[in-house]
């Protein structure tokens, strides 16, 4: 499953799904939430 081609492409959508299902609980990120969610959608 993880050699699929499609994976690269799919991750980090499902990521950032994911960051924002749990949204709330990273409320104490603060104004810094934004730049956190970037990142490890973008690794």
């Amino acid at each position: 499953m993880l050699n699929h081609p499609n994976v690269p492409y799919v991750a980090p959508f499902l990521t950032f799904i994911a960051m924002l299902a749990i949204q709330k609980n990273l409320a104490f990120l603060g104004d810094w939430e934004y730049a956190v969610r970037v990142a490890i959608v973008a690794a």
